[in-house]
């Protein structure tokens, strides 16, 4: 009966911590509804800290997305991109590894 009743309580630990991945057609979807060609985005990840950025289009952007891979600049070098256009400031992740996002409330 003890075991049982560890099991139990293992099993609904693991079951109150587990993160869910997001796959690249809910990722699709959220942009679709959110609007977001110039917004900023908050991607909470399964295994390291939240980042703020920008997604952002490329000439590759449908082989890519189609693998669940997106580009995003970091906030710290939106500006920079915006100004240049370059492509190279956006580091690439794998979407498997989003567990939300959250557009951000522009400042007035």
């Amino acid at each position: 009966m003890l075991k049982e009743q560890i099991r139990r309580r293992a099993v609904s630990i693991s079951a109150n911590t587990k993160m869910y991945s997001m796959t690249n057609e809910q990722i699709q979807s959220f942009f679709l509804q959110a609007k977001l060609k110039e917004r900023k985005v908050r991607i909470d990840f399964k295994s390291r800290a939240s980042i703020t950025g920008l997604f952002i289009e490329s000439f590759d952007s449908a082989e890519l997305n189609a693998k669940n891979f997106w580009r995003i600049v970091n906030e710290s070098r939106i500006e920079e991109f915006q100004s240049r256009q370059d492509s190279s400031l956006a580091r690439i992740f794998n979407g498997n590894e989003f567990t939300r996002l959250s557009v951000l409330k522009a400042k007035a």
